[in-house]
């Protein structure tokens, strides 16, 4: 069921609220972009709640959760010219055409990415690009990830990466994804 106008402004004046009773967790405060979509942004808010089908207090929670998440992460001051240019044009992540439902896809290349051999740190922050690239590119629409696993091995498996992005998914951007779809797994790797 979809979110209500009322459960949208009821979640908007609880996070205000607990904001103005207990304060932000950095002494800076919460990222002025997420303060606005927070206070302007009734399809960001849905999101809180359809992820947590309704339940108003966790959606207060992820969402809190959330802003404290991006303001550590830096998430809006990430950009073309603070990421590792060499892993965005690598191929190993990219975005290519859209899924049966309209959804944007989200390629992962499996054999391209050998665990260890990058920066993982910096790796998560190209993923996060993505993501909010992405949700830029789609107003806030759904995405599907697309696993390449064609011509993979156990040198390209890394589940880290994989329970980083499930992580995203869970915890930063609710309501995110449309779909998992896997090509070509390995029978070595089931």
């Amino acid at each position: 069921m979809e979110p209500s106008v009322e459960q949208i402004e009821e979640l908007r004046t609880r996070f205000l609220q607990k904001l103005e009773n207990e304060g932000a967790p950095d002494q800076e405060g919460f990222h002025p972009a997420d303060m606005n979509r927070v206070k302007n942004s009734d399809d960001w808010l849905r999101r809180f709640i359809s992820h947590t089908e309704q339940d108003m207090q966790l959606s207060l929670q992820l969402l809190w959760d959330s802003c404290e998440w991006r303001k550590k992460f830096g998430t809006n001051e990430i950009n073309e010219s603070n990421v590792r240019l060499d892993y965005l044009q690598d191929g190993s992540l990219f975005v290519h055409n859209k899924d049966k439902d309209g959804k944007y896809l989200f390629i992962f290349k499996s054999k391209k990415h050998i665990k260890g051999q990058r920066d993982g740190e910096e790796l998560k922050r190209c993923v996060v690009y993505w993501f909010e690239r992405l949700e830029r590119m789609g107003n806030g629409n759904q995405i599907s990830i697309f696993f390449d696993m064609a011509d993979t091995g156990m040198s390209n498996m890394d589940m880290d990466f994989i329970k980083y992005l499930i992580s995203l998914f869970k915890l930063y951007y609710p309501d995110f994804l449309n779909y998992i779809l896997v090509f070509e797994m390995p029978w070595i790797l089931n």
